[in-house]
């Protein structure tokens, strides 16, 4: 197996519980200090594993410059992504807004070929088409018109967060960091402005014994291990070809919104995901490589 594959496997089954995870925390903590509580175990934990194998010496290899451009990219990727994903996932079913917010592996697609000069073929464009449309049928559940009433803060809050986070992957990949040391200051970034953002609104909460076990689980594997590995999966493979793998990731959270949450599975739903999978399965056939580049 391709060490891309193993490495987007990883992200991809560590996000499929992530809606599952969220959502059972927030009934008992709001998204302003659920949004802290996981960058503050996804933080200490990075820490812990960079202390040990002594990464923080890398640090004295870049420019003041180089470090500025970890935290801010680190900002946007993690504090202000999950913010607008946990929002989302707090103003409509969990399913939906997690399928929405895959509209981020089509824009990596997009912005790889702007930013990084990767090449766009007809294949890419098309996998990318028809994998979107999957998101479309799956989110609007049979009632298109929803997503822009009913639905339509939810909505805003998870396309924004699909441009906010395939932005900071594309960034992430063009610069030549240590992935992991990058990941670690990007969490502790994020644990100090929802700190900062905690405080300032007054959200401060008891945190129950059970919802910590929530909160470690999603900041230690749901970001942590998983923003690390596709980091890594990111750099050793083709972006569209990762990117478009990722769709696999809401089958995953399909089936543990249905046992966990109670979510029930629509003719929609299941049609979406067909849609999903054969933009996959177009993305990886061979003949793709051989069609005319569309320019970017």
């Amino acid at each position: 197996m391709k060490k891309e594959y193993l490495y987007a496997g990883i992200a991809i089954l560590a996000w499929g519980t992530s809606a599952t995870s969220v959502k059972l925390m927030q009934g008992s903590l709001d998204t302003v200090f659920l949004l802290f509580g996981v960058s503050l175990t996804a933080a200490v934990f990075l820490c812990i594993v960079c202390g040990v194998q002594g990464r923080f010496r890398k640090l004295r290899e870049y420019s003041a410059g180089t470090i500025f451009r970890m935290i801010l990219i680190g900002l946007v990727g993690m504090f202000v992504y999950n913010a607008l994903y946990m929002r989302a996932v707090e103003c409509m079913p969990a399913q939906q807004a997690y399928m929405l917010n895959y509209f981020w592996p089509a824009l990596i697609v997009v912005f790889s070929g702007f930013l990084l000069k990767e090449k766009l073929t007809f294949w890419k464009v098309g996998a990318v088409l028809v994998s979107f449309a999957g998101v479309l049928i799956y989110s609007a559940d049979g009632n298109l018109k929803s997503l822009f009433t009913s639905k339509a803060e939810g909505v805003t809050f998870a396309l924004l967060g699909a441009v906010v986070y395939s932005l900071y992957s594309v960034l992430n990949k063009r610069e030549s960091y240590d992935k992991f040391l990058c990941i670690t200051i990007a969490c502790v970034t994020s644990a100090a402005c929802s700190l900062v953002w905690v405080l300032a609104s007054g959200q401060i909460h008891l945190v129950q014994t059970a919802n910590w076990g929530g909160l470690i689980y999603q900041g230690v594997v749901c970001i942590g291990t998983a923003y690390l590995a596709w980091a890594y999966a990111m750099d050793a493979g083709d972006t569209a070809k990762v990117s478009t793998l990722s769709y696999l990731t809401p089958f995953v959270s399909l089936i543990f919104t249905c046992v966990f949450l109670g979510e029930k599975v629509t003719a929609y739903s299941a049609a979406g995901i067909i849609f999903v999978i054969m933009g996959i399965i177009l993305q990886e056939r061979p003949w793709g490589k051989k069609n005319t580049a569309v320019k970017a």
